[in-house]
């Protein structure tokens, strides 16, 4: 009896001996496994900005070798590597690099274009914001076709319905203008307007420049994706300015196309 006994006070702490060392060598296991994950999504990131980067840089040469842009989904650049570039909001061509101020309140001289040669493109809100703000009112919009596409009072930052208005593929827009109420002075404001397309795509573009022309620019979508083991995706937004065939802005988006 006495036999059975010590052997049993023995065989617990070896058990309890075995038991840590499983917790502790699965604990091991699980980690090294989640390193190894770790790594592996962090490379196929990598990959996937890559990839972003390659449709964004493709979409420049397209506009600068023929001036269009033409949407492309699940190009393939190598063995599971895909782009796409996408969005109404990309074929957006505005120029405000020479805008011109009327009677202190109008601004005119801006032109706008789809340059996509094969899609037509529907805005159907602008909302336009001003700083300083003094409680102006925007009274008229016109996109281009010698009346207004709008018109009323809108204070700075409203979401304007500007009821549909279509630009067909290859066409530019030349006589923009945004008007003010009578004694508002707009010579050193900075004006900003966010455009929503008939996609839900939006795009911020910015008409005046404390007082002075800003950009010619599109800002192209590029989604990278890659699908070895899981899909992972990048999406980046590049502003590229037609005028000065420079970069101007390049950042990394969350929505992927």
């Amino acid at each position: 009896m006495l036999l059975v006994k010590n052997r049993a006070q023995i065989l617990i702490p070896v058990i309890m001996l075995i038991i840590i060392a499983v917790i502790l060598i699965s604990g091991i296991v699980i980690f090294l496994s989640q390193m190894i994950n770790l790594n592996l999504a962090r490379s196929e990131l990598t990959k996937a900005v890559y990839a972003a980067q390659a449709g964004a840089y493709k979409a420049i040469v397209d506009y600068k070798n023929t001036g269009s842009i033409t949407a492309e989904t699940d190009t393939q650049i190598a063995d599971n590597t895909y782009y796409s570039i996408g969005g109404a909001g990309m074929f957006f061509l505005t120029d405000c690099s020479n805008p011109r101020i009327n009677a202190n309140r109008k601004l005119i001289d801006i032109t706008m274009a789809n340059v996509n040669s094969i899609d037509s493109i529907t805005i159907t809100h602008m909302q336009v914001s001003w700083a300083p703000d003094g409680g102006e009112n925007l009274i008229s919009i016109d996109l281009g076709r010698g009346t207004s596409e709008w018109s009323g009072i809108a204070q700075s930052g409203t979401n304007i319905d500007m009821a549909d208005y279509t630009i067909p593929a290859g066409t530019t827009e030349n006589d923009v203008w945004l008007d003010w109420e009578v004694g508002t002075d707009i010579t050193n404001m900075t004006i900003t307007a966010v455009l929503t397309f008939s996609d839900a795509s939006t795009l911020e573009i910015t008409l005046l420049d404390e007082g002075l022309g800003a950009s010619k620019a599109i800002v192209i979508t590029s989604t990278g994706k890659i699908t070895a083991r899981k899909t992972w995706r990048r999406t980046i937004k590049a502003g590229y300015d037609t005028g000065t065939d420079e970069i101007i802005s390049w950042n990394e988006a969350t929505g992927h196309l």
